[in-house]
């Protein structure tokens, strides 16, 4: 059975997450994904990764209306 590690590198992430390279570090500078440093190496945890891909997904959802309020003056 094929697993993946716990820590993904900054090119396994990017594959991972379906972005390029770029975008992903643009995400570490946004503060969209924390990175780790082992090293000289950067690595991005696997269950960060997928929590950015579930918040994404559920930021994604339409929100509910709200409802109107008319003002309808003092003659309403």
């Amino acid at each position: 059975m094929d697993t993946l590690p716990a820590a993904l590198s900054v090119p396994a992430a990017s594959k991972y997450l379906s972005i390029s390279r770029a975008n992903l570090y643009a995400l570490i500078k946004a503060g969209a994904l924390t990175p780790a440093k082992i090293g000289h190496r950067t690595v991005i945890r696997r269950v960060d990764a997928d929590a950015f891909l579930e918040k994404a997904l559920v930021s994604r959802q339409q929100p509910k209306p709200t409802p109107r309020v008319v003002d309808e003056g003092i003659f309403g």
